[in-house]
Order: C-alpha cells, then sequence, then structure tokens
C-alpha cells in the first residue's frame, strides 16, 4: 500500500488533535497540579504533528515513537480500566497512527537528498 502523502497527513491530524486536547486541558485547568504535565504532552504530540508536517528526516521515527506510546497507555488502560470507549479510542488512534507511518515506502519519503545525503547512509 502507498499511498504515502496520505497517510502522513493523516498521522499528523491524529497528533494534532490530541496536541489540541492537552493544550485545552492545560488551559482550562481541571487540575491545577498536572497543568505543567498536560502542556509537556501538549508539546510532545505539537511535536510529532510539526515535524511529520515539515517532513524531517527524524520525524518518523519520533512520531512512530510516540504512537507506540499511546498504544502501551492504551494496552495498560485496557488491562487496568477495561474496555471503556476512551481506551479504545486512545489506544486505536495511536496504533492508526505507527501504523500509517510504517513499511519502507514511507520511509523512503523521509531519506534525506542533496547534499544531506551522506546521513541516509546512517539511515
Amino acid at each position: 500500500m502507498k499511498l504515502v502523502g496520505e497517510r502522513r497527513a493523516l498521522a499528523a491530524v491524529i497528533f494534532a488533535l490530541y496536541a489540541l486536547f492537552y493544550f485545552v486541558l492545560a488551559f482550562s485547568r481541571v487540575q491545577p497540579e498536572l497543568d505543567r504535565a498536560l502542556y509537556a504532552l501538549c508539546g510532545v504530540y505539537g511535536l510529532a504533528f510539526f515535524a511529520l508536517v515539515a517532513g524531517y528526516f527524524w520525524a518518523r521515527w519520533y512520531a512512530v515513537g510516540v504512537g507506540l506510546y499511546g498504544v502501551i497507555v492504551g494496552a495498560l488502560g485496557l488491562w487496568q480500566v477495561g474496555a471503556e470507549p476512551i481506551i479504545l479510542f486512545i489506544g486505536g488512534t495511536h496504533l492508526a497512527a505507527a501504523a500509517m507511518l510504517w513499511g519502507d515506502s514511507m520511509s523512503a519519503s523521509f531519506v534525506p537528498s542533496g547534499e544531506n545525503a551522506g546521513i541516509s547512509r546512517l539511515l
């Protein structure tokens, strides 16, 4: 399955959704003692979104890591809480984002070209 641009865009939308969600949650000060942690999570997801859209060579690695973090959170939530709809949504969207960034055709789009081609030997 190719559709590299579409898959990257859908993964970026998922990360933008979570960045917006954590920003609104932190800004609303529902739990003031968690504000810094929520702003940090907003930054993590915002960086994943920005890096994917900008096409940085490390963006795929970082975004897959963020996606797998969400899969682990979803799996732990299923184990501790059970099959609640929000837990399934968190795990499913992160799994979808990580799966959309997987594969050889996707990794080829993040290999640098031109004067930075020397780094592609390290990839």
